[in-house]
């Protein structure tokens, strides 16, 4: 296992830890990662909503449906970035990038 794979588990670890503190044993603040990460969304919704002057607290009923939605794209991304740090290194020379990109084989004119 590289440092690279250890990572990625450690950081898929902390990612299924912060779901399970905070959808399994759904006290307030229990998890490690989504207390935080919903206080920076609501701050963002805020400051958006301050923008819409008179329609301001309508503007910020939109916050908890956002902070669902952007709590579970965070959730999957970190578990998304975790695997490819586990896997990448497994993938060996034939799938690493190429240098180069070759078009040889590519035609784009009519078919002769």
């Amino acid at each position: 296992m590289t440092v690279e794979q250890i990572a990625g588990a450690g950081l898929m670890v902390l990612f299924l830890a912060d779901i399970f503190l905070t959808v399994l044993y759904a006290r307030a603040g229990t998890g490690l990662l989504a207390p935080r990460w919903n206080q920076l969304v609501w701050a963002s919704v805020r400051g958006v909503a301050g923008l819409f002057g008179r329609g301001h607290s309508s503007a910020l009923s939109f916050g908890g449906p956002v902070i669902v939605i952007m709590l579970i794209a965070f959730w999957a991304l970190g578990l998304t970035i975790g695997a490819a740090l586990i896997i990448r290194p497994e993938l060996g020379a034939r799938y690493a990038a190429a240098d180069r990109v070759s078009f040889r084989s590519v035609s784009l004119g009519p078919a002769r």
